[in-house]
Formats: C-alpha cells, sequence, structure tokens
C-alpha cells in the first residue's frame, strides 16, 4: 500500500499493485484487506485498515469501524495509566501506540474529529521521558511489554523507551497533517477500484 502511494503518478506499476491487492489480500465479504492470507489468527492486522483507508480514495468507512476488532485498553507500563488504543492483531494484549495514532490521522481523514481527539488524548496518557535529556519526552513503541503481530514477544524496551514511529504518527495527528494526501489522488480508473 505504501509503495501505490508513494511512486508518483497512475501507471502498470499501480495497475499491477492494485491487481495484486485484489486478488492476493482482499476479503470480497468483509470488504477489508487481508494481511496474512491462511492463518485465521492474524489473517488482519490493523495498519491494512488505517492504511487501506488513508491512501485509497472513496474506501469505505466501515473499514474504521471494523478496526475496532483490535481496540482494547491496557495498562501503560511507565505511566500505569489505563490506555485505550488498538493492537496489532486480534490477541489484544498490548495498545500498540503507532497503529493507534495511524487511526487517529485515518480518523481525521474520515471527518470524525471525536474519535480523531479521543485517541490522541489516549496518546498523551503514554507520554513517557527520554533518557537522552531531562527536556525530552516521547512515546514507547507499545502500551505494554506483550507479543507483536504474531505470536512473539515484543524487544526489550518497546514498552520504556521513545520511538520514533510512534511519536511520527502521534504528531501527524495533533498537527493534522495527512501523510498520504500528496500521493491519494491518482486518476485511477472506476473499474479499478475493487474497495468501492
Amino acid at each position: 500500500m505504501d509503495a501505490f502511494v508513494a511512486v508518483v503518478g497512475y501507471d502498470n506499476f499501480h495497475s499491477n499493485l492494485l491487481s495484486y491487492l485484489k486478488n492476493q489480500r482482499w476479503d470480497n465479504i468483509n470488504k477489508c484487506f487481508i494481511s496474512w492470507p491462511g492463518n485465521t489468527q492474524y489473517y488482519y492486522a490493523l495498519d491494512n485498515f488505517s492504511w487501506g483507508f488513508g491512501i485509497f480514495p472513496n474506501c469505505p468507512a466501515s473499514l474504521l469501524t471494523q478496526a475496532n476488532m483490535f481496540l482494547t485498553t491496557q495498562i501503560a507500563s511507565i505511566t500505569g495509566n489505563n490506555v485505550q488504543g488498538y493492537c496489532f492483531d486480534i490477541d489484544k494484549d498490548d495498545v500498540w501506540l503507532e497503529g493507534t495514532g495511524e487511526m487517529v490521522v485515518a480518523y481525521q481523514i474520515a471527518g470524525n474529529n471525536l474519535q480523531a481527539i479521543y485517541y490522541l488524548q489516549q496518546l498523551e496518557k503514554s507520554i513517557i521521558s527520554s533518557s537522552l535529556g531531562s527536556n525530552l519526552i516521547g512515546l514507547p513503541y507499545v502500551s505494554n511489554l506483550a507479543t507483536g503481530y504474531g505470536g512473539g514477544m515484543l524487544w526489550q524496551g518497546a514498552n520504556t523507551q521513545p520511538y520514533v514511529s510512534s511519536v511520527a504518527w502521534y504528531l501527524f495527528g495533533k498537527h493534522q497533517f495527512d501523510p498520504f494526501k500528496i500521493g491519494r489522488n491518482k486518476n485511477i480508473p472506476a473499474a479499478s477500484m475493487f474497495w468501492k
């Protein structure tokens, strides 16, 4: 998806990507993107919902509603706050702060500012100090140490150290910056918009 939006214009490269996504990564029954075909536990992943909605014009708003399958509340390891947000996958054993920031941006693109503001406030409950300086703050990768996408545990520090990816998506949301906007208008033929 990110290659589709990052590469300028619309040509055979884009057409081939859409063909692949339609045939290999689209759930035609539930009208959403698939992450891991053949694996029922990890069939879906949060970023396919937020990025899919943000990248492809006229994507159904139901993608954002369906993302609620990843919604969870966890206790942030450092702040001790209850944080509501989105996990990577359906095991819902942590709040993926980067992914929750991606959902903030998706809600803003959808014009759902109430949800965007709510999840920005949830992210702010996880802000921590950086060990690099007393006046530096950031967001960890996840609220608490648990599994990532799939069964493996995340690395030590994923819940206790600031990460660029989480901070970047928080800042995108805080400043209402849509990182997909510049590449979204590609004059995609209507017949190729399988998601509509």
